[in-house]
């Protein structure tokens, strides 16, 4: 490993009025590290091996490839299982019909001049549950479940144009007017009497009319309605209520009155007051909108080309850079 020089620039320490110059003695031949083994190496030849470590990692398992698209297909020569493609573009690959998203992976590398279709595999993007079939059906014939799995599918036999089940009931029906008791169809009167209904209308009953918050008769009052959201007359509680709240009164406020800094406490003396905050030595404050910053005029370190011109503001503890 490499070692340079160090610059010209000294380091020193601000404490108190003493400036101390600092002496860092610690070279790169100085940093020691242990390898797999536990053995003394060097950070310069275990970064080396794990490099290599990674390389053959990548190079080992499922290679992604790249994407396939009309132009640019899958290769016909030099392939290696492992390598993957993912569908960009629906169309035919390694002699399958594929889907965006679908996936084309090698399962066998490429022989000299025996490039096959069969060297491939197709991951599809979009099963979700695949349902199976006859080995043959009839065009236009009604595909139905075979079992209970929902998984299998047979050919019924039937198309929907034409074919009806060598069970069906043929019979003559005579539909009569509804009754309480049975089914039918509705009367002049009864189909008249239904239009002249509006939608949603809810029979009159004392019931739906205080859910309405209305009044059945002159003795209901205010108190009988349950929604009160909708009320413009006071209940006899709201009444008492009101009758207990002092003229003026206020809606009570999150506030303190007191403020305590280290073993002072600040207390307010009006029912609005104003808080000061002053800035100390070394600190400077900056109020907008809702917000106050506090910062410190302090700083940690400075470079100089005289002790003389050290800033009177180095934190003690600081760093002085003496440029020659």
């Amino acid at each position: 490993m490499a070692v340079t020089t160090g610059t010209a620039t000294k380091l020193y320490g601000k404490n108190g009025d003493l400036k101390e110059l600092l002496a860092p003695e610690t070279a790169a031949s100085q940093v020691l590290i242990n390898d797999a083994d536990g053995n003394n190496s060097t950070v310069e030849k275990e970064i080396e091996s794990l490099r290599k470590t990674i390389s053959e990692i990548l190079n080992e398992g499922v290679v992604f490839k790249g994407s396939l698209t009309s132009t640019s297909g899958l290769p016909t020569v030099s392939y290696q299982a492992g390598w993957q493609y993912v569908v960009q573009e629906a169309g035919t690959y390694a002699g399958a019909t594929c889907e965006v998203g679908d996936i084309v992976l090698c399962v066998k590398d490429y022989a000299s001049g025996s490039a096959s279709n069969a060297d491939w595999t197709v991951i599809q993007a979009n099963i979700v549950g695949a349902v199976t079939g006859p080995s043959t059906a009839v065009t236009a014939h009604v595909a139905v479940f075979d079992g209970t799995s929902g998984k299998i599918i047979r050919d019924s036999g039937f198309t929907i144009a034409k074919s009806v089940p060598a069970s069906a009931v043929f019979t003559d029906t005579t539909y009569s007017p509804a009754t309480d008791a049975a089914d039918g169809l509705l009367t002049a009167g009864l189909h008249k009497k239904l239009v002249g209904i509006e939608e949603g209308a809810d029979k009159t009953d004392s019931a739906n009319v205080s859910a309405a918050g209305a009044f059945m008769k002159a003795s209901d009052t205010a108190d009988n309605i349950k929604d009160g959201s909708t009320k413009v007359v006071m209940t006899s509680a709201e009444r008492t209520k009101l009758a207990g709240v002092a003229t003026g009164a206020e809606v009570n406020q999150s506030a303190f009155s007191k403020v305590k800094v280290g073993t002072a406490t600040l207390s307010a003396t009006a029912k609005t007051d104003t808080l000061e905050l002053a800035a100390g030595s070394g600190i400077t404050m900056a109020a907008s909108g809702k917000k106050v910053t506090v910062s410190e005029s302090y700083v940690d370190s400075c470079l100089v080309t005289s002790l003389d011109d050290v800033p009177a503001n180095l934190r003690d503890g600081g760093i002085i850079l003496l440029k020659n």
